[in-house]
């Protein structure tokens, strides 16, 4: 035994000292190009850029700068509902209507209702470079320069009409067979057309200006494009992957102009608790509108101006989490379905005509919404909260507020 593991042992070395003469070893390094192979596979299916389209019908929920409805301190906007048509008429060009329908908060506590029409011509610049290198097909999921020209009417008022026309950089995406988002920045030359007087005070009827607008479109869209079956939504979404924290910034929701300036932020930060379906989640959003409303008392121009604060505090159960793991179409992370216990602050801070006002809440109460990671360093989050107040009620206020919100941004 001791002579054959000798025997092979003196094979080896002369293998070593002698054989490296006759063979040669090579080395190569290949790179993986399956994660991003993978990336490129999920942008494609979730954004159908490879699925022709011409014609489009879109409903749309438009998010604006909005304060919590109940209090009802300021006609600080809130969500628009839209309705529109886009049509193709060429891969870089295409025509399109819209109608708008917004509901806002005026300031003695009652709603107001403006209806807008629009037209609108789009560029989508980069679509015919797409389309020859095999990136995309002739459809509405790109990004595009667009003309624009609107024109509005309020029905709960005197004030008659007011018109904008204007450019717009804008980020357009289908997603999956019903779904489409459009975020765009655009400068604007708007013209107001007032005619209302009172006893002491007189209204400036005509007045123009410029205006820096953001706009975050999220709905549902229709079209002659083909639907795709058992779409791979996990593989798409990262449903199975395990995501134990994220911060969350607030694509932020702008109006600036000499007559109005409205801006709504939000910033938040979330995280597991363990490997639970529980998380904890703490946000704050921030609103101010100002806008100079035309009227001349005492010889002095007045403006309504008004701001919130609202941090708040929640604790989420992703309820269909672990159902979802067992059968394999999710995993242990930030999205899903929730509900949980809430609490938040709120200070508002308003003047109306010279007179100030500002108010407080302190509550606690309830919070169910929806949230969703997409792709590597997007996220969408839903939800409507209820709480109560535990601080001593102003007369003439409810003892509760509740808010719906939209928070549509970046994730990291």
């Amino acid at each position: 035994m001791k002579k054959i593991i000798t025997l092979s042992f003196l094979c080896g070395l002369l293998n070593m000292a002698f054989g490296q003469e006759h063979i040669k070893t090579t080395f190569s390094e290949e790179t993986d190009t399956l994660v991003k192979q993978r990336f490129i596979d999920r942008y494609e299916n979730i954004f159908m850029t490879k699925v022709p389209t011409r014609h489009m019908v879109k409903m749309d929920i438009v998010m604006n700068t909005g304060l919590s409805s109940d209090l009802k301190l300021s006609d600080i906007s809130n969500l628009n509902y839209q309705m529109g048509y886009e049509f193709k008429v060429s891969p870089e060009f295409s025509l399109g209507v819209n109608a708008l329908l917004k509901n806002y908060y005026t300031t003695n506590g009652g709603n107001g209702r403006i209806i807008s029409a629009g037209l609108l011509g789009r560029w989508y610049f980069d679509m015919k470079r797409r389309i020859r290198e095999g990136k995309s097909a002739n459809n509405f999921s790109g990004n595009y320069l667009s003309a624009v020209h609107e024109r509005q009417w309020e029905l709960s008022a005197k004030l008659a009409s007011s018109s904008k026309s204007g450019v717009e950089f804008g980020m357009q995406r289908r997603f999956l067979n019903y779904g489409r988002i459009d975020f765009a920045i655009g400068i604007f030359y708007q013209h107001y057309s007032d005619s209302t007087n009172r006893s002491n005070m007189f209204f400036q009827e005509n007045r123009s200006d410029f205006a820096i607008i953001t706009r975050t479109n999220l709905g549902l869209a229709f079209g002659d494009w083909k639907r795709t079956n058992n779409l791979p939504v996990c593989e798409m979404l990262r449903c199975d992957e395990f995501l134990g924290s994220q911060w969350k910034v607030l694509l932020p929701v702008l109006n600036l102009g000499p007559r109005t300036q409205r801006a709504t932020v939000g910033l938040a930060y979330e995280r597991k608790i363990g490997k639970t379906p529980l998380s904890l989640n703490a946000q704050i959003f921030a609103d101010y509108y100002h806008h100079f409303n035309g009227y001349i008392i005492n010889f002095r121009n007045t403006s309504d101006v008004a701001y919130q604060i609202q941090p708040s505090l929640q604790m989420r159960y992703y309820f269909l989490q672990k159902r979802k793991i067992k059968r394999g179409t999710g995993g242990n992370n930030l999205s899903g379905l929730y509900l949980g216990p809430y609490s938040d602050y709120v200070k508002i801070s308003e003047r109306l005509n010279q007179e100030a006002n500002k108010r407080e809440h302190l509550g606690a109460g309830f919070i169910v919404g929806y949230q969703k990671t997409l792709l590597r360093n997007g996220y969408i989050d839903i939800y409507s909260e209820e709480s109560w107040n535990l601080l001593r009620r102003v007369p003439g206020t409810k003892s509760h507020i509740g808010s719906f919100r939209v928070g549509f941004g970046v994730a990291f």
